[in-house]
């Protein structure tokens, strides 16, 4: 699981005027405020801003970084919406310069800062990679950008081969398997207003295995923590918090994830994975799509959990399980 690095409490401004201007947006995988909540109670307002990423409130200190909690917001007296609006105007104001003294080469940037930085913190602003690119001269080409750790951001033009599109995907993964503080090995682009959303390619493509591979793999970590979390924490009577699994065909280098629901557990609350495994009390495991399932059987999402899970509890009818059977092979 991540690790927040909060300096002490009674270095982060207590009063509003004093903690306003240090507040930042910082993206962080979503299992990142975990083994904090658990060990000492503390809760840090989040947001989800992508699959298996959330926005937090950094405070920018001269020790380091801190994080608003929950009690630091109700003791300034404001809400935790003008909290984030208040973070992401002080960014704003931070790297408007950069977009405007953007040079239209080389095309391909690569921004980074040591130690605790908020680089990777620019495609939370609405528009501003938007604003990079335009001011880039890329024409109909929308920018796509990486956020592999913490202090780095690469933006560049959409691949226009496919050469282009394994490199990036293969320097991201270099570099969050390498990161001390990782943050995302995925490829991520702008929707209509301006917002991160992964980047991808239509399903016929050969070349979308290779962006699911960075989804799986940013998943396959973000899921492990939370399973982790949720099992240390659970109490009779509570679902069982099945796993995400991830798999890599050593032929063709292929990923996916499975997660298994099995008949001999009451209730069950499945990690969303590429498919999902079968367990039959007669120790039978098949394996069915995920999309084939939903069709199915009812796969109820639990709005309490990011990364999301999807709450099961009667083990399907005969006859869906029929369904289910012919619609099984091997992922």
């Amino acid at each position: 699981m991540g690790s927040t690095t909060d300096p002490k409490p009674e270095r982060t401004p207590r009063d509003w005027a004093s903690a306003r201007p240090l507040l930042r947006p910082v993206p962080r995988p979503a299992d990142f405020d975990l083994d904090a909540a658990d060990e000492t109670g503390v809760q840090f307002p989040s947001r989800p801003i992508a699959p298996c990423l959330s926005e937090f409130i950094g405070v920018d200190l001269s020790v380091g970084m801190g994080y608003a909690t929950t009690e630091l917001v109700a003791g300034w007296g404001v809400s935790a919406d003008e909290v984030a609006a208040t973070a992401h105007a002080n960014l704003a104001a931070d790297f408007r310069p950069l977009v405007s003294s953007r040079s239209l080469a080389p095309d391909v940037t690569y921004l980074h800062e040591p130690g605790d930085g908020y680089l990777s913190s620019l495609p939370l602003l609405g528009g501003w990679i938007t604003a990079w690119a335009d001011s880039s001269g890329w024409g109909e080409r929308r920018p796509v950008f990486l956020i592999p750790q913490r202090n780095a951001l690469l933006i560049a033009p959409e691949p226009t081969d496919a050469e282009q599109l394994l490199n990036l995907l293969a320097a991201a993964e270099r570099e969050w398997q390498g990161a001390e503080r990782p943050l995302s090995p995925v490829l991520y682009t702008c929707d209509a207003a301006g917002h991160m959303i992964p980047y991808d390619l239509p399903a016929d493509s050969p070349f979308r295995g290779a962006l699911r591979r960075s989804w799986n793999l940013l998943a396959d970590s973000v899921y492990a923590g939370q399973t982790e979390y949720l099992r240390a924490k659970a109490e009779f009577g509570d679902p069982f918090f099945a796993a995400l699994q991830r798999f890599v065909d050593p032929g063709t280098g292929a990923s996916f994830t499975v997660a298994t629901w099995a008949e001999d557990l009451e209730m069950t609350l499945l990690p969303e994975a590429d498919w999902i495994a079968f367990a039959t009390r007669d120790n039978e495991r098949f394996f069915v799509p995920w999309d084939d399932v939903a069709r199915e059987c009812p796969l109820i999402p639990d709005p309490r959990y990011h990364p999301i899970r999807y709450y099961v509890q009667d083990w399907p009818e005969p006859q869906v399980m029929m369904r289910l059977q012919a619609l099984a092979s091997m992922p």
